[in-house]
């Protein structure tokens, strides 16, 4: 029996402890009629800039939180020391506001950079790895507020680095999702079947996509121009892919598809008012159907001629009465004028050209200063820029590109740029060791490797590019030094500038 009531007796105060332990919380109006400086604690909390707070000083912070808690428990139980553990936090949050502005200052780079993960991630969850980089911001705001200032500044870099990272998996699934998502339906579909070098030239152009990303993951405008045409180019592979499969269920014969294919010509020729040449080769029936087409706008062009000079004649007509009496009053004027802006455009082509002269001079110095010595050499040649470049990191007996060329090549993207209308030679040497055949083969897919680099991610017209290996024969150190080989291995990047005077 003494047991039992025992038993009892627990069990009612710990419901008892259990009720008091889950009083609610007064009102925002109990707070403001006797707990105002709680209220006040609480307001100021609650604001926008906590969690700005909460990161960069979240050892102040915390204290201040754990101040509203202890307050908010104290006035439910009605205990007036509630108002003189609000005014701490108070204290505690106003400091946690000042350390915060000073800290802002310190990582005013690394907030920035959070807030472009935010915003790239609007539409998304966070990555994982997000909460480890404020993690580790927190951390770095606990040192500033320990006065490790020297510590905390020291790990910026490595947090930058971070939230970058962050940054370019967002921007990259955002910008290439879709493509992605189309390779993946291309690839269930097994469009490569049927359409393998469509496909093909699909996958490349996500793979520039992705490549100018990494060379600047802000440069969206190139990487979405390339995303676009991988789109379009698995659009085209599925109509490719549907009419062949069109033609296995119909059990089309060779003749079929080419009868199927002239019919689909037949509505074009016949708007073309011509006969229809089936019985030519199809180059023949191509060859007559642009002829048409650009007759038919040689014919347009005429009768628009034909419009403005009749519309010129009206104007004159109607114009000739008063330019002839203006004719020989503006003459004398006129000969006059001419003479004094033949001076004029004198006296400014000679500034113009000494202007121009210099901004020559500077362009080559502003080119020399983009590379370090351990990436490239830069030499003037008359109206030409040689870039030698000794920086790239090729594996051994290897052309593709690694990533960690990726500046560099940036930098020459750079420097081609700063001449308009230049027309770029790429050529790669190696030293004397291995055969001369397989080293020539190596130096032009070398080569090869960085001019296509230029013309899909660096966008540089195709038409203004070449390369050419030429192995080992053409050394511009002894071969016999380690040192001299590895200047003979090298691409070079010749600028020829045929605009500037020489």
């Amino acid at each position: 029996m003494k047991k039992m009531l025992t038993i009892v007796l627990t069990s009612w105060l710990l419901v008892l402890l259990a009720g008091c332990a889950s009083a609610p919380l007064p009102t925002e109006q109990e707070l403001q009629q006797g707990y105002p400086e709680v209220l006040r604690l609480q307001t100021a909390m609650g604001q926008l800039q906590d969690q700005d707070v909460a990161l960069l000083s979240p050892r102040t912070y915390q204290r201040a939180s754990d101040a509203l808690d202890k307050a908010l428990r104290l006035a439910s139980k009605g205990d007036p020391k509630a108002q003189e553990v609000a005014a701490e936090g108070q204290r505690h949050w106003e400091q946690a506001v000042s350390s915060t502005e000073y800290a802002r200052g310190v990582f005013a780079e690394v907030l920035a950079l959070r807030g472009n993960v935010l915003a790239a991630n609007k539409h998304a969850d966070l990555d994982p790895k997000f909460k480890e980089a404020d993690d580790k911001l927190r951390e770095l705001g606990r040192l500033l507020e320990a006065g490790e200032g020297v510590k905390a500044k020291e790990g910026r870099t490595d947090l930058l680095n971070q939230y970058a990272e962050l940054e370019l998996k967002a921007i990259k699934r955002n910008l290439l999702g879709d493509t992605r998502k189309a390779l993946r339906e291309a690839e269930e579909q097994q469009l490569e079947k049927q359409a393998p070098k469509t496909m093909r030239l699909a996958q490349e152009q996500y793979q520039h996509a992705v490549n100018t990303l990494n060379v600047d993951r802000h440069d969206v405008k190139k990487a979405a121009e390339h995303a676009r045409s991988a789109q379009w180019q698995i659009r085209r592979a599925q109509q490719i892919s549907a009419l062949s499969k069109h033609f296995d269920v119909s059990l089309f014969s060779e003749e079929d598809k080419i009868l199927w294919f002239q019919e689909q010509m037949q509505p074009l020729v016949d708007k073309l008012q011509m006969h229809a040449p089936f019985d030519q080769s199809h180059k023949d029936v191509i060859d007559q159907a642009v002829a048409a087409v650009a007759a038919l706008q040689k014919k347009n062009l005429q009768l628009l001629g034909q419009v403005d000079r009749l519309n010129q004649q009206l104007l004159q007509t109607q114009q000739s009465g008063a330019e002839e009496v203006l004719a020989m009053q503006e003459q004398a004027t006129l000969m006059q004028l001419l003479k004094e802006q033949e001076l004029t455009q004198l006296r400014e082509q000679t500034e113009q050209e000494k202007a121009r002269q210099a901004a020559i001079a500077r362009k080559f110095e502003e080119v020399q200063l983009l590379f370090n010595e351990s990436e490239a050499e830069v030499y003037r040649r008359m109206n030409d820029v040689l870039i030698r470049a000794h920086g790239f990191s090729f594996e051994s007996g290897k052309s593709e590109i690694d990533t960690v060329n990726f500046a560099l090549l940036n930098k020459i993207i750079n420097a081609i740029n700063k001449f308009e209308g230049s027309r770029v030679q790429i050529s790669g040497h190696t030293d004397s060791i291995g055969g001369e055949a397989a080293n020539a083969k190596l130096s032009q897919e070398r080569a090869d490797r960085v001019a296509d680099f230029l013309v899909q991610v660096g966008q540089i017209a195709a038409h203004r590019v070449s390369s050419q290996g030429f192995g080992e024969t053409k050394p511009v150190a002894s071969n016999e030094t380690p040192e001299g080989r590895a200047a003979n291995r090298r691409v070079e990047i010749l600028i020829k500038n045929p605009s500037l005077p020489r």
